[in-house]
């Protein structure tokens, strides 16, 4: 096995870059608990694993990419991110748990890991910029059910095999929901919603049974659902002001709209092409 083996390293002031080894396989840096600047482990074509099970605050970024047999990442003990996460095009992960992770200080990003099935975040209150997942064609599970704020906008896009979304405690986002071209999504948990200072989009999940979106009181953009052809209802019980436009088109399954407080529009109104809707 070609390895690294620092696992005595505690603590690094400044920065961590593993790039460009094409026959590493292993890298541990088991006992390591702080980084004063960014990691960046990147490019390893024959890397499997990666432990950093110490590891519980970094001050800048995070970037694990393309990794493509990379299998394993041991990130039980992070908690605290400074600035931004990404874990992209790395082929061969199947699972992404960080149970201790708290607080990420600028935007998380877990896009285009082809293997990738779960992501899980218990213990994750705060997104200081944006949440974007996207293109992970095996992904089928999002749970961050402790999520109260993201900073930006909520993006889930693209993941063809994604079931269920759970951000059940959400409170706001600062900016746009978007949930889109998830051809298998099922349920989306938005339950503690009330404020989005942008739009709603949420289209193309063309298995969407249901959404919670019961707290939802204001929307600072447009509400857009269209094409969630499995949609059997849209209720917000408790929206009372959409400042854009309010267009709900092309849910073939969809027999109930209901936002009974709802009072003022600040644009147009368009209920078209909902085949079932009387």
């Amino acid at each position: 096995t070609t390895s690294i083996d620092l696992s005595g390293v505690v603590s690094v002031g400044d920065e961590v870059h593993i790039h460009n080894n094409d026959s590493l396989e292993s890298v541990d840096l088991s006992s390591l608990s702080t980084i004063g600047g960014h990691l960046q482990i990147n490019s390893n074509a024959d890397l499997l694993s990666i432990d950093l099970a110490a590891l519980s605050t970094i001050d800048e970024h995070f970037s694990i990419s393309s990794n493509d047999k990379l299998e394993t990442i041991n990130l039980s003990g992070l908690s605290n991110m400074g600035e931004s996460f990404e874990i992209n095009s790395n082929n061969s992960i199947e699972n992404l748990e960080m149970p201790s992770l708290v607080e990420v200080g600028s935007s998380f990003n877990v896009n285009y890991n082809s293997s990738l099935e779960t992501v899980q975040l218990p213990a994750l209150i705060e997104i200081s910029n944006s949440l974007n997942i996207e293109g992970n064609n095996s992904l089928e599970e999002i749970s961050m059910p402790l999520l109260e704020e993201t900073g930006g906008s909520f993006y889930v896009r693209e993941n063809y095999n994604l079931v269920t979304i759970d951000a059940s405690g959400l409170t706001t986002i600062a900016g746009q929901l978007y949930v889109s071209q998830n051809e298998e999504l099922e349920d989306a948990f938005f339950g503690a919603l009330a404020e989005i200072n942008s739009s709603v989009n949420v289209q193309y999940n063309y298995a969407l049974k249901g959404i919670d979106l019961s707290s939802l009181a204001e929307v600072k953009g447009s509400v857009e659902f269209y094409d969630n052809d499995d949609l059997l209802a849209l209720d917000m019980p408790a929206l009372t002001e959409v400042d854009s436009s309010f267009y709900i088109y092309g849910n073939d399954s969809i027999t109930s709209l209901s936002a009974p407080l709802l009072t003022s529009l600040g644009s147009s109104l368009t209920i078209r092409d909902n085949s079932d809707l009387t």
